[in-house]
């Protein structure tokens, strides 16, 4: 860190026409108090509040339970498999049952600055986290016992980092004097591969065994432009598939957002231009200027439908394939009926934590439908 398919369907010899679909609310469901964080999967989602109260929800917006953390700063929140996981006070991993609530197990160690949930090799829940020192953890997600620990070079600072667990890999980005991405096999711990780069580059997004980022790398000659590069790479070796090359005005990126199956890769710049990818091929399909200059949050990829949050006022939608734009009928963009205060997204499903200014807070969950 925003769905119409244009769908030709013979139905006489010579005679074509275009499926519409749109992205709109499936349901709602109750909220956190003062709702901060969340993540999601394709069966439900978990979302966090500052105050410590942890909401948990299925695929159906069913609440399955709701708890308070004790501590005085919460987060971040990972749900995957049968866990949710959540940091309290930067040193304490808590684990939570996905089904009941029920406390499975704690682990502490200090300034854990980012955690991912996901399946190891042979299908079991595995919780990876990773320090602001550089550690970085594999935890049993049933136990707690820990698999694995690695450590990573850090500079004098790191400004950041974020964790995923895909494809066999517990894969981990972070920011210091440079931009660094290092990939792990999930049963060894070993180094798989890495890739670093002196400028900014990106949060990596994965998808069909494909990482991708963009990486601003130089000025042109008139120094008015960003010339950044956009790359994909095998998760599992690290073998570069591709790279395209990206003008931006500013040598700022806000993400890559991507999504599986017959979805794209997309990048936005600080003036809100927009570039879409083949995620295999990584050929452009389309770019396309939106005039949003103000945006903060992560871009996202749902199904077909590329959505782009707007600093909590609206989404942005277009259709990945085409860049045609998507009208959302009950959150246009600009709108300050409520806030947008954390989006996720799991496959064809995106989720919101929204809050209103009469003080409800609620979980949303959009899903493209044909029209």
């Amino acid at each position: 860190m925003t769905a119409l398919v244009m769908c030709m369907c013979t139905l006489a010899p010579h005679v074509a026409v275009a499926e519409e679909h749109t992205l709109e609310p499936q349901w709602s469901a109750a909220g956190p108090d003062a709702p901060s964080l969340l993540s999601a999967d394709a069966s439900g989602a978990a979302a966090l509040g500052h105050t410590g109260d942890v909401v948990v929800v299925d695929s159906e917006g069913e609440e399955l339970w709701r708890r308070s953390v004790d501590a005085s700063t919460v987060g971040p929140v990972a749900i995957g498999g049968d866990v949710v996981v959540v940091v309290a006070d930067d040193q304490l991993l808590l684990a939570f049952d996905r089904a009941s609530g029920a406390e499975r197990w704690r682990h502490q160690l200090a300034r854990i600055d980012s955690v991912a949930v996901g399946a190891g090799a042979a299908g079991e829940t595995l919780a990876a986290l990773v320090t602001e020192e550089g550690g970085v953890e594999l935890l049993d997600g049933g136990s707690g016992a820990v698999r694995w620990t690695v450590a990573v070079p850090v500079g004098e600072k790191m400004f950041g980092s974020r964790a995923w667990i895909t494809d066999s890999r517990v894969m981990i980005m972070w920011q210091d004097e440079e931009a660094r991405l290092r990939v792990f096999d999930v049963v060894t711990g070993a180094v798989s591969w890495g890739y670093g780069a002196p400028e900014l580059f990106t949060m990596p997004a994965v998808t069909n065994g494909i990482v991708a980022f963009t990486e601003a790398i130089r000025l042109n000659a008139r120094k008015t432009r960003v010339i950044g590069s956009m790359r994909g790479f095998a998760v599992a070796d690290g073998r570069e598939l591709w790279t395209r090359s990206t003008r931006s005005k500013s040598g700022f990126f806000t993400g890559v957002a991507t999504a599986a199956g017959e979805g794209g890769i997309a990048m936005v710049d600080l003036e809100g231009k927009v570039t879409a990818l083949d995620p295999q091929s990584g050929e452009v399909r389309w770019r396309r200027e939106t005039g949003l200059l103000q945006f903060e949050a992560e871009p996202h990829v749902v199904g077909n439908v590329f959505v782009l949050p707007m600093y909590g006022t609206g989404l942005f939608a277009a259709d990945v394939t085409d860049g045609e734009p998507i009208e959302i009928d009950a959150i246009r963009p600009g709108q300050t009926a409520m806030t947008i205060e954390a989006t996720a997204s799991a496959g064809n499903r995106l989720y919101l934590l929204v809050s209103f200014p009469w003080g409800d807070n609620e979980i949303w969950m959009l899903e493209p439908t044909s029209t």
